[in-house]
Parts: structure tokens; sequence; C-alpha cells
């Protein structure tokens, strides 16, 4: 019994190995390449498998995108920082631990975020899911916005609705892979958005 459950488990490791490898492939070239000009067999090679494999650990082309862009939204960076966000009563730091994230966004997963609009293009289960991740991360920022009310934070001139697009224009989707295209390293994106957004919506933004 024990030998039987050491080879399930083997078994289990090497196929979320084989998993990662593919996904990570596809990630580079999707980046490097496009969605439209990605094939499958392309994606083997990077992975070091077989064009099979790649189908019987993912699916298709447009699976592994989707599974691609739902490792990225559920990344387990998104979930701590929401809740340190939901624990601190300082404003300033509230942003700065939005800046955070979502520079651990867009270092993990802007290969994907890079590529959303072409590949949707392509099929309208991506463009779906697209709209549905931009859905789901305006959330997390009206969320943000609403802790920010709450804790006294946000100047009274600016309503929630407001906030919230202040918050999509600094955390949005185009940010920061503009600023990366201008040379601006990583370290002072995170910094100079979060103290852009604090001077834009904050009361007292660093006093």
């Amino acid at each position: 019994m024990a030998a039987r459950q050491y080879n399930s488990t083997q078994r289990a490791k090497s196929s979320s190995q084989t998993r990662d490898a593919i996904l990570e492939s596809a990630a580079a070239l999707f980046a490097a390449n496009g969605y439209a000009k990605t094939t499958l067999p392309e994606i083997a090679r990077g992975a070091g498998v077989a064009n099979n494999t790649v189908n019987t650990s993912v699916g298709g082309k447009v699976d592994v995108f989707l599974a691609l862009l739902e490792r990225s939204t559920g990344a387990e960076v998104i979930g701590q920082t929401l809740a340190r966000i939901e624990a601190t009563d300082d404003g300033a730091e509230a942003l700065a631990l939005t800046a955070y994230a979502y520079r651990q966004s867009f270092e993990t997963a802007g290969a994907i975020i890079s590529v959303l609009d072409e590949a949707g293009r392509h099929d309208p289960a991506i463009e779906r899911a697209n709209a549905e991740a931009r859905s789901v991360y305006r959330m997390r920022l009206d969320g943000v916005a609403a802790h920010l009310r709450a804790i006294g934070a946000l100047a009274s001139s600016i309503d929630d609705g407001t906030a919230s697009d202040v918050l999509w224009f600094y955390f949005g989707f185009s940010s920061w892979p503009q600023l990366i295209a201008l040379g601006w390293a990583p370290d002072r994106i995170e910094r100079w958005l979060a103290e852009r957004a604090a001077d834009a919506l904050l009361v007292d933004p660093f006093n």
C-alpha cells in the first residue's frame, strides 16, 4: 500500500511539473511572438515534451492561455496583499501595498496581460475571460477605494466612483508596461505610482 501511494504521489508531482513547464514555455512564447503566431508544437519544444503531452496535460492553445490567465489572477500574493490592505488604517500604506501587488502581478503575469487583447480577438472564450479578469480586478480596486473611505483617508472631494477610476488609471493594465517601455526600473515605477495615487486621493498623503 505504501509503495502504491508513493508511486501515485510521484506521478502527481511529475504531472504538475510537466504542466508548469508547458505553461512557462507558453508564457514566454506568447510574450515574444504574440498569441496568433505561437503554435502548440513550439510550446511543446520549449517545455521539452511531446506535442500530445500539451494536449493531455493542459489542452489546446486556448486552454493553455486560459490556464495561464487563471494562474495569474489567482496569484497567492494578491490575496495576501488584499488582507494586509484591509488590516491597515494608513492610506499611504494601503496604496503602497496596492502598488506592490500591482508590480508582483506584472512581474509574474505580464506576459499574459500584454497579449490579452490580441488573444481575445482570436477566440471568444479568451475575450470573455479577458472581460471577466478586468471585472474582477476592477472590483478589487473598488475594494481598495472603499477601504480608504472607511478609514477616513480618502479626500472628501473624491467620490467612490472617481476613486475607483483613479486607482484604475494608476494600477490598471496599461501603466506598468508603458513605464517599463520607457525604461523605468520596477522599483521606481512601484514607488512613483503609489506616491502619485496618494497625491490624487488622500486627505493628507504623507503626514
